[in-house]
């Protein structure tokens, strides 16, 4: 707890640093005394992220490893980062024994909290969390972060946006409107 403690102060600057390189950092640790293979990948060019949104993602993607590890029974941990405009995706599977089904019906094991901790910190980021029996056996932790919450920069500006609405609504009259209403 003390180690993530300290990675967490780490990550709080992130510039310069990937989330590649981070969970690069972070897997490298765990095979030292864990008999996993990691593979980890990233799909298409990193972008600068919001600090909150890289602590949180960062966070939610080690606990899918650190579970992946001890729970999974799993010979390969895969980690995937995709950025893409519109959405962060980061995945995270393994070939193991998959999720029980009493873990899957509860949302979470008795007396741990990392499934209920990577949905709280989801929902901080207005994304998405599911976890999937992957094919062949193995489990798939996805968590997409929208675009605009991810991407430094990419917050829309409120005038801009109310400007856009009033020209949407301008434009295209509801269904079933008449040529009074345009």
């Amino acid at each position: 707890e003390g180690r993530d403690k300290i990675l967490e102060l780490r990550a709080s600057d992130t510039s310069g640093v990937t989330l590649l390189d981070e969970l690069r950092t972070t897997v490298e640790e765990l095979a030292l005394i864990h008999p996993q293979s990691f593979d980890l990948a990233q799909t298409g060019r990193s972008a600068s992220l919001e600090p909150a949104v890289f602590e949180n993602v960062l966070e939610v993607a080690r606990e899918g490893v650190r579970n992946a590890v001890l729970h999974s029974n799993a010979l390969v941990v895969a980690v995937r980062i995709f950025y893409a405009p519109d959405a962060l995706t980061l995945a995270v599977c393994d070939d193991g024994d998959g999720l029980p089904a009493s873990v899957a019906e509860a949302g979470y094991l008795e007396g741990h909290w990392g499934l209920v901790g990577m949905r709280e910190r989801a929902q901080r980021l207005h994304a998405s969390l599911s976890l999937l029996q992957a094919p062949g056996g193995g489990t798939e932790l996805r968590l997409v972060v929208p675009g605009h919450v991810a991407y430094r920069g990419k917050r829309p500006r409120l005038w801009a946006t109310i400007r856009n609405w009033f020209a949407v609504k301008k434009s295209s009259p509801p269904d079933g409107a008449n040529d009074r209403f345009r």
